[in-house]
């Protein structure tokens, strides 16, 4: 006799795959860096007052006569590299620093409030008065607006401020950089030994593996600011007393200004030679510009760099243009004078 089983239903059918999602974007690449991004990034600044300024006052040792007594006074500012067309804001930041105690400003305070008062709106600074204004609204210190060039009267302000330790913000046209390819292309770039020689610019533009960014004279193009922490000047031998200045332990012909040093005649005719000891942005470094020189390039600043003014962004450029707004001026900061009393 047979027996019959009863048959088992079939397994139900496997679920349909879910519904494809939409595609993931590719991942983002990091932003290019600059080229003095990538500088920087392998390097790290040299502290103290003296020690980086000596070295590099030694690299430059035949540039300085041996008939001038030569003094240096100079307060260390800590470097910042600037991320974007932030020149301005970075060497206000670097200033700050000298105040004492330390005022606790962060760089993102710093492009916050400039652009929420309405002084710029890509980092850039346009106006010397804006950041005076600027600097005394985040630093709480006053801050001196000098206008009509940086010679004669002016120039005799600047180096006594600077003689006390205290900073100046320096706006200046910045020489081309090396890799503007679209600026270069169809000319011939000379290199002889460390400098640059551009012939369709008629200019000469001192360059080492830093591009050093110095000042020139380009009728304003690429502003760029900086902040002046020291001076070096070339006196009339017996201009400064012995027993008010040390010699450098490496350079017996350079005495270093201690704390509380008399100043020298800064407004006679005993000064013979004026440099200054700047940072800017770009650069890690300390750089040491000839007074005269700053003071002609500052004055080249007039026009915006047709590239950017035709770019498309948008940028905040005061009445009357760059001329009127840096042009013959400079930024002083009195550090230890307060416009706000503390909390």
């Amino acid at each position: 006799m047979s027996v019959d089983f009863p048959l088992s239903p079939p397994p139900p059918p496997p679920p349909l795959p879910p519904p494809a999602g939409p595609c993931s974007p590719p991942p983002t690449s990091a932003p290019k860096k600059k080229l003095y991004q990538t500088i920087a990034s392998s390097r790290s600044p040299v502290e103290g007052d003296y020690t980086e300024a000596c070295t590099l006052i030694s690299r430059r040792e035949s540039s300085f006569r041996k008939d001038l007594q030569w003094i240096l006074a100079n307060k260390y500012v800590p470097s910042l590299i600037q991320n974007g067309p932030q020149c301005g804001l970075v060497a206000l930041w670097m200033a700050a620093q000298l105040q004492r105690p330390e005022p606790s400003v962060d760089m993102e305070a710093v492009v916050d409030t400039a652009t929420s008062r309405g002084y710029t709106a890509q980092g850039e600074m346009f106006s010397a008065s804006n950041m005076a204004l600027l600097a005394e609204e985040v630093c709480g210190c006053k801050a001196e607006l000098l206008s009509g060039g940086l010679t004669g009267e002016n120039g005799t302000t600047m180096v006594g401020h600077l003689w006390g330790g205290q900073p100046v913000l320096i706006p200046y046209p910045a020489p081309l950089q090396i890799g503007q390819k679209e600026a270069l292309r169809g000319n011939r770039l000379c290199l002889e030994m460390t400098y640059i020689v551009l012939p369709f610019l008629d200019d000469t533009i001192r360059y080492d593996e830093d591009c050093n960014h110095e000042p020139c004279q380009r009728g304003g193009h690429r502003a760029h600011w900086a902040v002046a922490s020291g001076v070096l000047l070339g006196l009339d031998p017996g201009s400064v007393s012995p027993e008010h200045a040390q010699p450098d332990a490496t350079l017996p012909w350079l005495c270093l200004a201690p704390d509380g040093c008399p100043p020298p005649p800064i407004g006679s005719t005993a000064v013979r030679e004026v440099y200054i000891l700047a940072k800017q942005g770009k650069s890690l470094r300390y750089q040491l510009w000839s007074l005269d020189a700053v003071a002609q390039s500052n004055e080249q600043l007039r026009t915006m760099d047709p590239q950017r003014a035709n770019d498309g962004t948008r940028y905040v450029v005061p009445e009357g243009g760059m001329e009127a707004g840096l042009a013959g001026q400079v930024v002083l900061l009195h550090t230890r004078t307060l416009t706000r009393q503390e909390d």
